[in-house]
């Protein structure tokens, strides 16, 4: 038994009230309201209603495994525990006092509570599988399922409005240059992302567009940025071309330029690193500037998206992974659609979604959801986990669902919060 456990079985009245011990003069109780569970400090559920014999008591309740935790918290010593109506507890080991000496009614549960109830309990949390109702989720009705990841997608696209808002508070509400950030952050992928994400916030946009129509002079400002430019004693002439701009440009708007180090590229393919990503970057920005404005303007319509977001590296990049390093034979690096397909998941559906709960725009959260429904699930170790189990993977929005499930719920062994959970332990 756990205090969440009990806090849970008693907010969800999975118990046999005819059953409850009141351990203070043998007093009759019932009760008519079990009160809202407490998310905050203090009392564990509020505006509870209590009837002991023929008076009815509404009020606070504090809730522990024994009676005797109350000491061992230190309640007896806080005031604001003096105006609890009684102690709600699994084993009463002890009479507990509040801080005027004043014995408070307990209520024990452990005759109330089904064995089997805590067994189910016992098996979710002692199972050794990635998913604790691996072996048992066959038998939860669908319906409850699909609600469950319906929920934990809702939850994920708010979880990143978090950092959409924060960005917005930053730039005065400049939703072009939020986005702008966004999307450099995806560009970056796991492992650059956060360096991406330093590198347009130090490079703001409105620099980038006066630039928009001179792919070389967009590559200098990046790379420079980036603290990526190599070093003057170069020969080669693009490389000698960019410092050359990048020397001018710095100057002129007082650029500060990163630590290099922030980029990595060990344990990565070529076609991924930073260089190649931010070579493809510039040219998107060369040649789709004001995204934002043009996202809005697509009616999520998933492949017109994905042609806007289509970028390529110049010339240069076709030939090489890195500054100064060895030629090979020319291709075309273009970002790819599961590059492209990612921009969408994870900066154009959570951008679109906040945009529309703050203009209060059913339109466009819904849109988001939409884009996600048209757009290719992602396929990883953690989705093919519920495939396994029998879950359909159709679209971005089951895939984001699941990642979600797994890192709040699953991996956690979150089970009283999951309508799944519940599912199987009210059985």
């Amino acid at each position: 038994m756990t205090e969440k456990l009990l806090q849970f079985i008693w907010q969800y009245k999975l118990l046999d009230f005819t059953k409850i011990t009141n351990t203070v003069c043998g007093q009759k109780l019932e009760v008519l309201k079990v009160g809202t569970l407490n998310c905050n400090a203090g009392p564990d559920f509020e505006n509870a209603k209590i009837k002991f014999e023929q008076t009815t008591w509404v009020g606070n309740l504090e809730m522990h495994v024994n009676a005797s935790d109350w000491y061992k918290h230190k309640h007896d010593a806080q005031i604001n525990y003096n105006k609890i109506i009684a102690h709600v507890v699994y084993i009463a080991d002890a009479e507990i006092k509040d801080t005027l000496g004043n014995i408070i009614p307990c209520i024990e549960l452990q005759k109330a509570i089904d064995v089997s109830l805590l067994q189910r309990f016992e098996n979710l949390m002692q199972n050794s599988n990635n998913i604790a109702c691996a072996n048992i989720i066959k038998d939860v009705k669908p319906i409850i399922i699909l609600q469950q990841l319906e929920k934990v997608l809702i939850q994920r696209l708010l979880q990143k409005s978090n950092s959409i808002a924060s960005l917005l508070e930053q730039t005065t509400n400049n939703w072009t240059e939020v986005f702008y950030i966004l999307i450099a952050k995806v560009f970056g992928g796991n492992v650059n992302g956060a360096a991406f994400e330093a590198l347009a916030i130090r490079l703001p946009l409105k620099i980038l567009i006066k630039h928009k129509t001179n792919i070389l002079q967009l590559e200098a400002l990046l790379f420079g940025v980036a603290g990526l430019m190599p070093s003057s004693n170069s020969t080669d002439i693009y490389i000698k071309e960019l410092q050359t701009e990048f020397l001018f440009l710095q100057k002129k708007y007082s650029l500060q330029v990163m630590d290099a180090t922030r980029f990595k590229f060990l344990r990565m393919r070529p076609q991924n690193f930073a260089t190649i990503r931010i070579a493809q970057f510039a040219n998107l920005i060369c040649n789709a500037s004001y995204l934002f404005s043009k996202v809005l303007e697509q009616h999520m319509n998933a492949k017109a998206l994905q042609q806007l977001f289509a970028c390529h590296t110049s010339e240069y990049w076709q030939t090489h992974y890195t500054f100064n390093a060895s030629i090979h034979k020319a291709t075309i690096k273009n970002n790819g659609i599961a590059h492209i397909n990612s921009i969408l998941i994870n900066a154009v559906a959570p951008t679109l979604y906040v945009y529309g709960m703050q203009l209060d725009s059913k339109t466009h959260y819904n849109q988001a959801l939409e884009l996600l429904q048209q757009l290719p699930p992602e396929q990883n170790k953690i989705t093919k986990l519920y495939l396994n189990l029998g879950l359909e993977n159709n679209n971005a929005a089951n895939s984001q669902a699941m990642l979600q499930q797994y890192k709040n719920y699953c991996s956690t062994k979150n089970c009283l919060e999951c309508s799944i959970g519940f599912s199987i332990l009210k059985k």
